[in-house]
């Protein structure tokens, strides 16, 4: 009996080392991280020009909460933090541009799909949706040029539900991790990408960052 224990005792204490191990190592990616800065730049901003009728709107559509533990590295445990979200309207001679979907009407559907980790850390609160305060003030779908997203998770994709026909431009990094087997991508691939469309930074530098478009 005893020459069956001794490797029984082994083997738990291999798991238990293993597991303190992952638990260690998960507790350090929650831990402050020093960024590298980059030398200071001297940037000489051009005055700006817009055309006549550029109007800049900010339409909420929801809030979601989280503390800063699990809203970026470093963050309090006890310090809850409110993301805002929604769309930002651009209006402009040669076409009205959303950036971003914010919260759509399904977008308890679309909580739903996400890990359960994330379901147990977050909660959100639901406005109107941003189709539904467009057809409030008369601008019809087919009068918004394009939705941009900042990216494809699914607080930023949710909306795209309720406007289904708009064309969405992504650049191409941005589609792959849309078709990719990212769990975060989930709903965007749901909701689908047939009116997706490929833009490039193809203008060159631009106030300090390495490429535009413009």
């Amino acid at each position: 009996l005893e020459e069956v224990e001794g490797p029984v005792k082994k083997f738990f204490l291999f798991l238990l080392i293993v597991f303190l191990g992952g638990v260690g190592a998960l507790a350090v990616t929650f831990m402050p991280a020093r960024l590298k800065v980059p030398p200071p730049i001297t940037l000489e901003v051009p005055e700006a020009h817009p055309p006549e009728g550029v109007e800049l709107q900010v339409i909420p559509a929801g809030k979601m909460f989280a503390l800063a533990v699990f809203a970026y590295r470093g963050g309090n445990l006890t310090d809850r933090r409110v993301f805002g979200m929604g769309s930002i309207l651009v209006r402009h001679p040669q076409g009205n541009l959303l950036f971003d979907a914010g919260f759509g009407r399904n977008v308890d559907a679309h909580f739903e799909m996400m890990p359960w980790l994330m379901r147990a850390t977050t909660d959100y609160q639901k406005e109107e949706p941003v189709a539904k305060q467009l057809a409030t003030v008369g601008l019809e779908l087919d009068a918004i040029k394009a939705i941009i997203l900042t990216h494809a998770h699914w607080e930023h994709v949710s909306g795209l539900d309720d406007m289904r026909g708009v064309p969405v431009w992504v650049p191409q990094a941005e589609l792959d991790f849309v078709n990719s087997d990212d769990v975060n991508a989930e709903v965007a691939q749901m909701i689908g990408t047939a009116n997706y469309q490929v833009y490039e930074f193809k203008s060159g530098p631009y106030l300090g960052f390495e490429s535009s478009y413009d």
